[in-house]
């Protein structure tokens, strides 16, 4: 802790305008480890300044302790936006049930772009219980970035029951869903898909 600085001072440094200072502050967190983890979530409950919210909630994942767990999940209720992505970003690193749930339940109800985090935590997970979700919202959103990345992690679990759903959007207008759907099929498949 550079023997000057206390817990307290270096979670506040989370949140300088001096990038410098964020990461030497980051650094210093990082390597206390676990011992940082309940100041941190004292500052997490505490903090009305949003970089800072953001700094602890990453550093608090990379840490992975999971008593960081129930903040972070309700993390994902707040109402500033990029703390909901963050914090669905950060649930990736917890394999718990109440993680599997929580993101479950914003799959279905958040932003596209907090959904597209669910989806990446989800598939950083290897959750294969997702799969019947993933399909479902794959063919419910709009969004061709929500899109993409949902076939991409269908494409990690290597799951062969998706092909038919995701065949679907070969000749899809996007040009960029087109070529994830082939990418996915050909993945899963190990070829090219006909149908």
């Amino acid at each position: 802790m550079n023997g000057l600085l206390t817990m307290e001072a270096l979670i506040e440094q989370l949140g300088s305008t001096d990038i410098m200072i964020r990461h030497d502050a980051r650094e210093q967190l990082l390597q206390i480890g676990t011992a940082a983890v309940e100041p941190l979530l004292r500052s997490l409950s505490a903090s009305d300044n949003y970089h800072l919210r953001e700094a602890i909630i990453s550093v608090l994942a990379e840490i992975g302790d999971i008593r960081a767990v129930d903040a972070l999940i309700q993390e994902l209720e707040h109402g500033n936006l990029p703390i909901r992505m963050i914090s669905a970003k950060a649930l990736g690193s917890f394999d718990t049930p109440e993680v599997f749930s929580a993101l479950y339940e914003h799959l279905l109800s958040d932003a596209v772009v907090v959904q597209i985090w669910i989806v990446e935590s989800l598939g950083k997970l290897g959750d294969r219980r997702a799969i019947n979700l993933l399909v479902r919202v794959l063919h419910a959103t709009f969004s061709p970035a929500l899109r993409c990345t949902i076939m991409q992690v269908l494409a990690e679990f290597g799951e062969r029951a998706a092909i038919p759903h995701v065949a679907l959007y070969k000749d899809d207008p996007d040009e960029f869903v087109r070529g994830i759907a082939q990418n996915t099929i050909q993945r899963l498949i190990g070829g090219t898909y006909h149908e």
